[in-house]
């Protein structure tokens, strides 16, 4: 039995290893390419295998006896020799599930740039949107997405696809848009097997560009979309081929794009009569970056597309004028945009009406930037569509010329975009007669020719961002009535800008960007008084603000204004009253101007919600702008935005109670980015606990010198305190008894009624001399009353001061003639303070004010309203409604009074 058992035993391994070496060699003839367990490979050939050994063999080596048919049948029609990396087929092989960190939030699931070979099925089930870009997926096994049936967004952007399985999207019946944009998922039958988007009956946007880098022996796979009765826009590369008859059952299909460059890959070179025939359901077509030659390409190619709305032509270099002009454009056409239609190294152009006679009668919308344009012809804007409502013609080469003044001939216009030229040119006078009109000397009270100019009547915007333009911004006037609302001219040249601009009633948002402006003259804002947003950004107006410290702000004219945009213009310090008026601002952007401290006004600024401040070397900000703060953020319904960012705070015991009140504020970002810290030492280091240990040590370092410093004040007070008290208790009788004596001598006047030798010295302002002369003088001397007058009976030589003085002792009243000269005279002040000091000396009665001038009570200043209510005051009566009885009343009044002890 014992040898019987070791005989069995020898058998089978003989067995096992005539088995193993037969594999062996089949392996060998037909080169399979298998993974051991320590995924080494080898090379793997599928044209020769001829039976099952091969999978048996294979099974006794992975450890799986599965024959994976359908692969091999796959890879025989892919006619691929292998897959990058680890092979892969259609049906589900329970591979291991891999590792993955993705990012899923509000039914959003972000598993991009995982390095995931595999769609990971672990994911939340009702989650609408997977991200599954830049990964190394190499094939979407069939049912894959089943778990994921409320799917209405998958991008599978940037992976390694070469094919699609049929039922790849298994399950998908709500997704409406697919992205699988830069694979390579080459166009034919074979890689898109029919049915494969049949599950997806709700899909919108199919993106399936930059998948063919060789557009060679490439085909649209037409009979597989065909499927997708639904999808309405339609993103594919650009093969020379046309579009076949499946393309008629996307029966709601309206945008297709066919771009080149880095959108895609597109090389079209020609189209024929039939290249669209059965795309006649579009409605928008993007041809931009495709390679046409405008010699090729069929004149009647886009008429029969009767539905076509919106047609891009643009970089397509060859395409050239000379053959667009002879193209049939489907009549319902109302946007066409062919920019860069021109070769970039082609002579100049002139637009003439040749090359606007042809364009669809019906457009609205045309774009044709970088064309080498340089001059239009007299008549050509007169020519164009009466539609047109947005005209784009920057990037070109425009000089100004005639053609100008028939821009009011464009009766639709709504946008005109002119930047991106590269001349530069004096601003015309209006007196060039080839370009105006004279203008009549009347209508220039200044003297100052204008630069008139008459605009598309319903023009809302004009953009002329880095036209080139050079100009010293004088006086401009738009003739007619329009509705411009958007003004762009930044990145040209305005060093000086002086205004104002007549015509712009209904200006919204006016942008000089890096204009290279440093004078803005106060009068240039005076007459766009609708203005809600200003950008002056990244000029040099810094000094120019530092001048206007007198009268009116540059930006008092503009009540309207939201947002007002200062950044990066050199500004160091700026009048306390430059913001006046902003009441409605909401954003005030100061970025980047090295202000050292900010003691602008701003608290009637009650609707702010932006104040940015960064990297302006602010060490801190004042008591007043951070209660104004506080109150904002306390106002219900609102909040505001501080931005202290890239400014050197001030870490140190002075700057304690701010530091503190920023971490509290909720007008700040909670963790402090990019704010930084200044010790007294000169160093710096950025916040990066949002000042938590800041404060620590600061509290620890400057509550102790506060307590120091308190017990030493409270110490020198008592100390004081206890002094004084002994010193009045050692001698509260005398103290008592001198209190009483100076009561008693001052209780009773010193005046004798002798002692006088006028009734009244008149304080008046040399501007009020006329009144003085010719009225008042005359009428109270007439009732008996006898002047000091200071331009009379001043004695010559002698001290004004010393004069003065006399003066208010030898009268006995001070009459002071109050008006708005009187309150700009220093002297005039002077005589009111010596009157009142003689008052407060002898204990009479001695000022007696006349208001002459009505003057609000806010003008007159505490003091002088203070002396005024204290004392005598009559009001002179209103010549215009006064009668001579009134005044003769009057007069006999105001003498009494200064006869009055």
């Amino acid at each position: 039995m014992a040898d019987a058992k070791d005989n069995l035993q020898i058998f089978r391994i003989l067995l096992f290893l005539f088995v193993a070496c037969a594999s062996s060699l089949e392996l060998r003839s037909n080169h399979l390419e298998i993974k051991n367990d320590d995924q080494n490979e080898t090379s793997l050939n599928l044209s020769q295998r001829n039976d099952s050994n091969a999978s048996a063999a294979g099974g006794l080596f992975r450890g799986d006896t599965n024959t994976k048919d359908s692969n091999i049948k796959t890879a025989r029609r892919l006619g691929e020799d292998k897959l990058d990396g680890e092979y892969s087929g259609c049906h589900n092989s329970h591979e291991i599930e891999p590792k993955h960190s993705c990012s899923c939030r509000f039914n959003i699931c972000n598993c991009s740039n995982q390095r995931l070979n595999a769609v990971p099925s672990d994911l939340p089930f009702d989650m609408t949107t997977l991200i599954l870009n830049n990964n190394f997926i190499q094939v979407l096994q069939n049912g894959v997405f089943s778990n994921y049936s409320r799917l209405r967004n998958l991008s599978l952007e940037g992976n390694k696809l070469k094919f699609l399985c049929e039922d790849s999207f298994q399950g998908l019946s709500q997704l409406e848009v697919l992205n699988l944009f830069a694979n390579s998922l080459k166009y034919n039958e074979a890689n898109f097997p029919t049915g494969v988007f049949k599950p997806l009956s709700s899909l919108k946007t199919l993106i399936l560009n930059k998948n063919n880098k060789d557009l060679k022996n490439c085909s649209y796979p037409h009979i597989s979309l065909s499927v997708l009765t639904n999808v309405q826009t339609l993103y594919l590369d650009g093969i020379s081929t046309n579009f076949g008859v499946g393309f008629t059952n996307m029966t709601h299909l309206q945008t297709l794009v066919l771009v080149g460059y880095l959108s895609g890959y597109c090389n079209l070179i020609s189209l024929n009569n039939s290249t669209f025939v059965n795309l006649k359901q579009i409605t928008a077509l993007n041809l931009s970056d495709c390679g046409l030659s405008g010699s090729k390409v069929s004149h009647n190619t886009f008429e029969n597309l009767t539905n076509l709305q919106s047609l891009d032509l643009s970089s397509n270099w060859n395409f050239e004028m000379e053959n667009l002009i002879k193209m049939k454009w489907n009549p319902n056409l109302t946007k066409l945009y062919i920019n860069a239609v021109v070769s970039r190294f082609s002579k100049s152009l002139t637009i003439t009406e040749e090359y606007v006679a042809n364009l669809p009668k019906f457009l609205t919308h045309l774009q044709a930037r970088d064309n080498c344009f340089e001059s239009v012809s007299e008549n050509v804007l007169s020519k164009l569509p009466t539609s047109l409502k947005h005209l784009d013609i920057g990037g070109n080469r425009f000089l100004y010329g005639t053609y100008v003044r028939n821009l009011s001939h464009l009766e639709s216009l709504e946008t005109l975009i002119l930047d991106g030229a590269g001349q530069v040119h004096k601003l015309p006078r209006s007196r060039n007669r080839e370009l105006e009109e004279v203008m009549e000397r009347k209508e220039n009270s200044l003297g100052i020719d204008f630069f008139s100019i008459a605009v598309p009547p319903v023009l809302k915007t004009l953009k002329m961002d880095g036209a080139g333009l050079q100009y010293l911004l004088s006086k401009i006037k738009i003739t007619n009535k329009n509705r411009i609302e958007n003004l762009i001219l930044s990145s040209n040249y305005f060093p000086v800008i002086m205004g104002p601009i007549f015509g712009l009633e209904n200006i919204k948002y006016i942008a000089l960007k890096f204009t290279s402006t440093h004078t803005i003259d106060k009068q240039f804002f005076n007459n766009l008084v609708s203005l809600e947003n200003v950008s002056l950004a990244n000029n040099v107006i810094g000094e120019s603000l530092e001048k206007s410290k007198t009268g009116n702000s540059l930006f008092h004219p503009l009540r309207n204004l939201t947002t007002l945009d200062l950044s990066h213009n050199f500004i160091t310090t700026m009048p306390n009253n430059t913001f006046k008026n902003l009441d409605k601002l909401q954003i005030l952007n100061l970025e980047s101007n090295n202000m050292w401290q900010f003691t602008v006004d701003i608290s009637h600024m009650n609707n702010l919600t932006l104040l940015n401040l960064s990297r302006c070397q602010l060490t801190s900000l004042p008591v007043k702008l951070r209660n104004h703060i506080d109150f904002l953020t306390t106002k219900p319904g609102h909040s505001i935005t501080v931005d202290l960012s890239l400014n050197p705070i001030n870490c140190d015991c002075d700057n304690f109670e701010f530091i503190q009140w920023m971490k509290k504020s909720p007008a700040f970002d909670a963790n402090f980015t990019h704010y930084m810290c200044q010790y007294s030492d000169g160093s710096f280091r950025y916040v990066t606990d949002g000042y938590d240990k800041t404060l620590l040590e600061l509290n620890r370092a400057c509550v102790s010198n506060y307590i120091i410093f308190l017990i030493a004040v409270l110490s020198t007070i008592v100390l004081a305190a206890a002094v004084v008290a002994c010193i009045i208790y050692r001698f509260r009788w005398k103290l008592r008894y001198l209190y009483f004596v100076a009561y008693n001598k001052f209780k009773t006047p010193k005046e004798a009624e002798s002692s006088f030798n006028h009734d009244a010295f008149v304080s008046y302002a040399c501007a009020d001399e006329n009144f003085i002369v010719n009225e008042l003088m005359p009428e109270l001397q007439s009732h008996g009353v006898d002047l000091f007058i200071h331009g009379r009976d001043f004695v010559t030589g002698d001290y004004i001061a010393s004069n003065i003085v006399t003066a208010v002792r030898e009268s006995r009243k001070t009459l002071v003639v109050l008006t708005r000269h009187l309150l700009k005279s220093t002297w005039c002040n002077y005589e009111l303070q010596m009157a009142n000091m003689e008052s407060v000396h002898t204990g009479r009665r001695v000022l007696l004010f006349l208001l002459k001038d009505s003057i609000p009570a806010g003008e007159l200043g505490h003091e002088l309203l203070y002396h005024i209510r204290s004392n005598t005051y009559i009001t002179y009566p209103s010549s215009n409604n006064s009668s001579d009885r009134e005044l003769r009343v009057f007069w006999q009044k105001l003498a009494n009074d200064i006869r009055q002890p």
